[in-house]
């Protein structure tokens, strides 16, 4: 769902503006409610999360960063999902747990399939090859935007010569 979004308001800043395809957001919802048998009165994905609530907790329960740790490379039913990545560790370890538990839904209606280390070597290739758009933000930093084949992405970054505030990219 978030890769979905962030591509469309990546085509979306093409035309300047910063809006989603709030339909397409609707249908990822109104699917996982269908595979998660856990329907929702307002097509709301934090009802689909609540009613799943203990089996993303077993699913999740005691993973935590590593000491040091500033993102993540995220694999579901054999596919890379999506790399989050933080300028600060402590950062990092405050979403932790909101990132996994968003992937943890998604690993729920999936295959429980082992993604490969070289999948995750090929995604890691495609980002760095993708060329990275910059323009300002809406507040402080330069917006970060990635589209390229078999990848699309978002961030933030204080300028083109640092590292990123965050990345979040998606296969």
């Amino acid at each position: 769902m978030r890769r979905d979004k962030t591509a469309s308001v990546n085509r979306s800043k093409a035309q300047g503006r910063r809006t989603a395809d709030q339909h397409a957001v609707w249908a990822t919802v109104a699917e996982y409610e269908t595979v998660l048998a856990a329907p929702s009165p307002t097509s709301s994905y934090a009802d689909v999360v609540d009613q799943r609530r203990d089996d993303v907790a077993s699913m999740t329960e005691g993973l935590q960063p590593l000491p040091g740790q500033r993102g993540v490379l995220v694999g579901v039913g054999g596919s890379i999902r999506c790399l989050e990545l933080f300028d600060r560790a402590a950062t990092f370890a405050e979403y932790f747990d909101s990132i996994l538990a968003g992937y943890a839904v998604e690993a729920l209606a999936a295959e429980p399939v082992p993604t490969s280390s070289s999948a995750a070597r090929r995604f890691v290739r495609r980002l760095a090859s993708a060329p990275w758009q910059f323009s300002d933000a809406v507040g402080l930093g330069r917006e970060i935007t990635i589209e390229a084949e078999g990848v699309t992405g978002t961030g933030l970054a204080w300028d083109e010569e640092r590292p990123p505030v965050h990345l979040a990219a998606f296969a």
